[in-house]
């Protein structure tokens, strides 16, 4: 009898790969180290972002469930689309290696794994690359290639030194692990906001009855909205179903103007109650005073019990326009810890999501789930609440859901207003923010301005919604008959008027002229008032409707809502201010040579009194616009109406006279911003993505 040679490891546990049962194993295979390698690729992916956002999470908030959908979301979409790529690779391997009998699929499929994974992840910038980098990507594309021959290698140096079964064994119990930590984060997915922002609802309450000696305060802030496209309003198309419902029961004061024109100044007026000429946050100083009372601070001296749920990155601490606020849940931070590579490429390459998941808004499905957390947690307690919760949508990049699109676009607009998030004119927050106002609109075709104009009201109609929900949340609580309600934006948006995108400029009404609602507890009537109000007036309207008397001190022309309210409205004046666009941002304007575009660098200030509005430059220029019979401000009346010029020009010089100017402490270092808030700026759009 002859003895057979002996023969490696390897050799005897091969199997011919032109067999079905071999097919099957490569196939096999394949599944096992998409699943395998999807959750690991999830998990690490995650924890990087989350590492780096880490600083900008409040310590008494750990955001575990959302890590953990972000996980199932990553590790689901890994799956989705690399497991039918596996499926096919080992299918391929099977019958190109259908003559061997030395045949092992693992190191093979595991280096075509590293490598596909690779050139999703790497070339995908996370936010933290140059957009247009020739060199990074010829680095990715080398550093793909060098991980999958270094696991492929790795692989197989294993299985030269483990027996088959033991490898069979190894695998199999790797992915029973990996599949159950799939199916584990995968559930909290489907539980969450990340899964379809566009048919996310909270889920029911109990209503809870208390009594308390003051009434909860729900305040909520629209970032960019501009009144005149509002349904509410008397815009055309129907963009806020819900608001329009809620006229019939609340005050609606319909010649609201904010007090900046931009965020930081603009809350620090709504919180403080004092005019930007009193509190100087602006472009050259991001920090409000210390010194300065907040509605939060006040409210909480009283007792109550607040939070700000914050999509935008300039309401955080490092620019102390949120001090008072017992919570601050940075959701601008917390979402991007929701975002993965695989979005950044669709953005780039400009899909139309197919994936739901993939149809991200700016964090209103994300804010109202956390708001339903909160409340659940606070509503049996035996202090009033104060919540303050902060929109994002309608702010460049306009980004909100396909099915709200549909409501305004036809379905091959809703493609394209995909394709100009990146696409087309490279990041959409510098192409409008920056060229258009600063190069001018040539580059912007006419069909697409149309379409960023109907996207921006789809995302109105869509905050619509996450406001009925909101709301509809306090309700089914049992808090809502207990609560005061303020609706109100920060700023508006120039959507090709006066030759401008955005917000960063002048003062016309296009970014001036806001929509503010109160309700307080037991109203159940609608009243609209014409009399101008300013955002201003909502510190001494909220302090006094919350705790019974006014603030102790307030701007020189402070006025309270409810008594306008009340008295059918007055005769008065409000005031807009706009600083220029300071230093950090200057530069970008001041390399035109277009004197439109360098007088857009000149300070203004606007005075209006329901009819009128007149606006001052500093080289000295006025302007006098007709509200009533010319909203759109395009026809000066300066040289026609002296009398009317000379009254309000009167107003603005006693209106400096009474109103002192802030003046930071000489070397204050909290006037230049850190480099956190630069970054949030560029972010925004609204400074150069230079680094």
């Amino acid at each position: 009898m002859t003895t057979p040679e002996p023969t490696t490891r390897e050799e005897s546990a091969a199997s011919p790969c032109h067999s079905p049962a071999a097919m099957r194993q490569c196939i096999v295979r394949g599944l096992q180290i998409a699943s395998i390698g999807g959750i690991f690729l999830a998990a690490i992916e995650s924890a990087a972002v989350t590492a780096m956002l880490r600083k900008h999470i409040e310590e008494d908030f750990q955001p575990f469930g959302l890590f953990t959908a972000t996980v199932g979301k990553n590790a689901i979409t890994y799956l989705l689309l690399l497991g039918p790529c596996m499926v096919l690779a080992g299918a391929g391997y099977a019958i190109a290696r259908r003559r061997s009998t030395k045949a092992v699929p693992e190191p093979f499929l595991a280096g075509l794994f590293m490598l596909l994974a690779a050139l999703i992840i790497l070339p995908a910038d996370m936010q933290l690359t140059p957009a247009k980098s020739g060199a990074w990507i010829a680095a990715a594309c080398a550093a793909s290639v060098i991980g999958a021959a270094l696991v492929h290698v790795t692989c197989r140096f294993i299985q030269r030194r483990m027996a088959r079964d033991r490898v069979r064994t190894i695998l199999r119990g790797t992915t029973l692990i990996a599949l159950a930590l799939t199916a584990g984060a995968g559930v909290a997915f489907i539980r969450s906001p990340l899964l379809n922002p566009a048919t996310y609802r909270l889920a029911s309450a109990a209503p809870i009855k208390h009594d308390l000696e003051h009434p909860h305060v729900l305040w909520i802030d629209l970032d960019t909205v501009r009144a005149d496209h509002l349904s509410c309003q008397g815009y055309e198309a129907e963009t806020t179903p819900f608001l329009e419902s809620w006229a019939d029961k609340a005050i609606v004061f319909d010649r609201a103007v904010s007090d900046g024109i931009w965020t930081a100044p603009t809350h620090a007026s709504m919180f403080t109650g004092m005019s930007v000429r009193q509190h100087g946050v602006d472009w050259d100083h991001l920090f409000l005073d210390n010194d300065l009372r907040t509605v939060a601070e006040r409210l909480g001296d009283a007792g109550y019990e607040s939070i700000i749920f914050s999509n935008n990155p300039l309401l955080l601490r490092r620019t102390n326009l949120v001090k008072g606020f017992g919570s601050v849940r940075n959701v601008y931070d917390l979402k991007r810890m929701s975002t993965f590579s695989l979005q950044f490429l669709a953005e780039r390459w400009g899909v139309t999501p197919l994936l739901p998941w993939f149809d991200r808004d700016m964090g209103a499905a994300l804010t109202n789930h956390w708001v339903g957390d909160w409340l659940d947690d606070h509503v049996h307690g035996d202090r009033p609440l104060f919540l303050f919760v902060h929109y994002m949508e309608a702010h460049l990049p306009y980004r909100v859901p396909k099915r709200y699109r549909r409501m305004f676009m036809t379905n091959t607009q809703v493609d394209r207003s995909y394709d100009l998030r990146r696409q087309v004119y490279g990041d959409l927050n510098h192409a409008l923010d920056l060229r258009y106002n600063t190069d001018g609109s040539d580059f912007l075709a006419d069909s697409d301005r149309d379409i960023l104009r109907l996207q921006y009201d789809a995302t109105i109609r869509y905050l619509d919604d996450r406001i009925r929900e909101l709301i509809g949340g306090f309700e089914q609580r049992g808090l809502l008959d207990d609560t005061l309600v303020v609706i109100s934006a920060d700023h508006g948006e120039y959507l090709a008027t006066h030759g401008m995108w955005e917000h960063r400029c002048q003062v016309y009404d296009d970014v001036a002229h806001v929509p503010l609602m109160l309700r307080e507890p037991g109203r159940t009537s609608g009243l609209r008032i014409a009399t101008p109000v300013q955002q201003s007036d909502l510190y001494a309207t909220i302090i006094k409707a919350a705790l019974g008397t006014p603030p102790a001190e307030t701007g020189p022309f402070a006025a309270d809502l409810f008594e306008i309210a009340a008295a059918g409205g007055r005769s008065r004046n409000a005031v807009i201010q706009y600083g220029g666009p300071g230093d950090l941002v200057a530069k970008d304007f001041r390399a035109s040579k277009d004197p439109e575009v360098l007088r857009r660098l000149l300070p203004q200030q606007a005075v209006v009194d329901g009819r009128f509005k007149y606006i001052t430059s500093a080289d000295g220029r006025q302007e006098l616009y007709d509200l009533q019979a010319d909203p759109g401000e395009l026809n000066d009346l300066s040289g026609r109406e002296p009398a009317v010029v000379g009254r309000l020009s009167a107003f603005l010089d006693a209106w400096r006279k009474r109103v002192p100017q802030y003046l930071p402490a000489e070397g204050d270092s909290r006037s230049t911003p850190d480099p956190d808030t630069i970054d949030a700026l560029r972010g925004l759009g609204y400074i150069g993505d230079e680094k």
